[in-house]
C-alpha cells in the first residue's frame, strides 16, 4: 500500500513540475498508472495531494542534516562547503524550485509552503551552531537571495569567490 502511495507522490511531483498546480488529477493518475479514484481515496482532493507531495519532496531534497562531525577545518571552509552543497541541490532541482516559486507568487500555495521562507528557516536552523561566530540571519538572507536568483535566472558562476562574498562578510569580528 505504501508503494502505491509513493508511486502516486512521485508521479504527482513530476506532473506538477511539468504543468504546475493546473495539472489535473487525470494527468497524475495516468502518470502513476492508477485509477483516478485511487488518488481521491488516498488524498481526498488535488490540493491535499499537491501539498503532501510537495512537502515530502521539500523535506527530502532541501532539509539537509547538520554536520555533527568535529573538524579542524576553518569556519570559512566549512561554511563554503555548506554553501556549495546547497547550491548544487537547488541547481539539480531547478525545475521543482521554479515551479514552487511560480505557484507561491500566484497564490496557489499556503504560507507554510512558501519555498523561500522554508529554505530561509532551514538555513537558520542549520547555521544555529555557528551563531556565536556568524551573523546567521544576514548570512541566510544572502544565501537565499543568491540561490533563488541562480535558479530563476538559470545562471551560475563557477568563478565567484564564495568565501569572500557569502561567508567572510558575515563572520563576527572578521576572518577566523
Amino acid at each position: 500500500m505504501a508503494d502505491k502511495t509513493n508511486q502516486i507522490i512521485k508521479a504527482a511531483v513530476d506532473v506538477f513540475i511539468e504543468k504546475g498546480y493546473n495539472a489535473t488529477t487525470q494527468d497524475i493518475a495516468r502518470k502513476a498508472q492508477v485509477a483516478e479514484v485511487t488518488l481521491f481515496r488516498k488524498f481526498t482532493n488535488k490540493q491535499n495531494l499537491f501539498l503532501t507531495a510537495i512537502q515530502l519532496t521539500i523535506d527530502e531534497y532541501f532539509n539537509m542534516q547538520e554536520r555533527q562531525e568535529q573538524t579542524d577545518e576553518p569556519l570559512e571552509k566549512i561554511l563554503t562547503l555548506w554553501f556549495t552543497e546547497r547550491s548544487q541541490i537547488l541547481i539539480k532541482n531547478r525545475a521543482l524550485v521554479k515551479m514552487l516559486l511560480s505557484e507561491s507568487l500566484m497564490g496557489n500555495l499556503p504560507e507554510h509552503m512558501n519555498f523561500p521562507v522554508i529554505f530561509y528557516h532551514q538555513l537558520l536552523k542549520q547555521l544555529k551552531p555557528f551563531e556565536q561566530d556568524v551573523h546567521i540571519e544576514h548570512m541566510a538572507r544572502s544565501w537565499v537571495g543568491y540561490f533563488i536568483s541562480t535558479v530563476v535566472l538559470g545562471t551560475t558562476s563557477e568563478a565567484i569567490d564564495v568565501e569572500h562574498i557569502f561567508i567572510r562578510p558575515f563572520v563576527k569580528g572578521g576572518c577566523s
